[in-house]
């Protein structure tokens, strides 16, 4: 069996490396990544020199997540009917045209908020969803493998761009730094044009030809439309859950991290660990995702995550460090996870449409976990309640992707499906 393979993911390997390349490159510099690794630095330097309140910016910021969210379903659509390639580059061009815009722009903050909104809205084709459906379409036994490299490119940005950003204000202000940003995108963008082939976005008869298949009637849970089911109600849930467990404990953790005995420089550098734990834990979970069922992996990962966070609410500081490390793992996972779940059940046709709902459920957790979990906070005055509630999410989460019949990956080579 071995041997069979290894010529496929060889081909792959050879079909791939340019569509990964410009897949990982577009979504670092995409409307996922810029802005949300950014932001930190360039509000305080807006509070600064404009006198914005940073608490205003933090709301336009979570307004215009809300309207990616939305818009997501309709990019995922866009992709489908016309490919990834040009809605991506428009995507890329308008988000770096907008940091230009800024640059050249009056300090007005009605203005400021008028070219978020334009932007999150008409950007939102340089997010995961033209991206993760390029993969998709050109690997397959590698796929999981593919989808954490491709999702490496936020987690290396996230290390880098901050910096970047910092050293453009040193050098230019505000302005300046917009200037930087603008062009990181609209370079970085057009790079990944360039290196994504035509053929990457064309029908599936491109791909490898000695990629095995399966009859559709072998597996009879993939979703070919969008009328609602079990499995698309399911997975939808499952996606709101996770996001609202972990995004929501990651805003509130450094002040739980002090309420249960840590010192602030221990939760710093608990914090500052999570990146490379994200990055190292994409890879090995989009690895074990070529070889087990997407359920088995996801249902496992946030267990263990949903265990971390129980024991740092009932035991405390011994074990932050290793609560910490779970709930990186579940960050790490959660995009692998949607990416190549989505792949697996849905068929070709409408892999973007259904990505991008799910993108929608995800984004409204992303919006609710903080909110939800900062209410507990509040109305119980201590850490223990917040993160009990995420992990029972998590452990919700979890159960429900056990619900859903699994496909082992060797069984999901559905080349032929439209």
């Amino acid at each position: 069996m071995t041997t069979a393979l290894a010529p496929s993911r060889l081909s792959e390997a050879r079909f791939g490396w340019r569509p990964l390349l410009g897949s990982t490159l577009g979504v670092a510099v995409g409307i996922g990544s810029i802005p949300l690794y950014t932001n930190s630095v360039l509000f305080h330097n807006l509070e600064e020199q404009f006198g914005w309140q940073e608490s205003a910016l933090t709301l336009v910021f979570l307004i215009c997540n809300l309207l990616l969210a939305l818009a997501s379903p309709f990019a995922g659509r866009l992709v489908d009917a016309i490919g990834s390639r040009l809605p991506a580059l428009i995507s890329a061009i308008a988000l770096g045209a907008s940091y230009l815009v800024l640059a050249i722009a009056p300090d007005s903050f009605s203005l400021y908020v008028v070219t978020q909104v334009i932007v999150y809205l008409a950007a939102a084709c340089s997010a995961a969803v033209a991206y993760a459906r390029l993969v998709t379409r050109s690997f397959d036994l590698m796929r999981g493998l593919a989808l954490g490299v491709m999702n490496t490119g936020p987690a290396i940005v996230a290390m880098l761009i901050p910096a970047v950003a910092a050293s453009a204000l040193d050098a230019g202000g505000i302005r300046g730094a917009y200037v930087t940003l603008g062009l990181i995108c609209l370079v970085g963008g057009s790079l990944s044009f360039l290196l994504i082939p035509r053929r990457a976005d064309a029908d599936a008869s491109a791909a490898p030809d000695d990629l095995p298949s399966v009859a559709t009637a072998a597996v009879p849970q993939v979703v070919r439309s969008l009328r609602l089911n079990r499995t698309l109600v399911t997975m939808f849930v499952a996606f709101f859950l996770m996001a609202l467990a972990t995004i929501g404990t990651i805003e509130l953790l450094f002040g739980l991290l002090l309420e249960i005995g840590a010192t602030e420089g221990e939760a710093i550098a608990m914090l500052g660990s999570l990146g490379l734990v994200m990055f190292i834990v994409r890879l090995a979970i989009g690895a074990l995702l070529d070889w087990l069922p997407v359920t088995w992996v996801a249902a496992v990962a946030f267990v263990l995550c949903a265990v971390g966070l129980a024991s740092l609410a009932l035991v405390g500081a011994p074990v932050a460090g290793v609560a910490v490390l779970a709930l990186g793992l579940a960050l790490g996972s959660e995009t692998d996870i949607m990416a190549v779940f989505v792949s697996r059940y849905t068929s070709r046709g409408v892999f973007g449409r259904v990505f991008g709902i799910g993108s929608l459920a995800f984004g409204l957790g992303v919006a609710a976990g903080p909110f939800l979990l900062s209410l507990v906070h509040e109305a119980t005055g201590a850490p223990v309640a917040p993160l009990l509630v995420a992990a029972g999410a998590l452990v919700a989460a979890a159960v429900l992707f056990l619900t859903v019949p699994s496909i082992r990956p060797t069984a999901a080579r559905r080349r032929d499906l439209a």
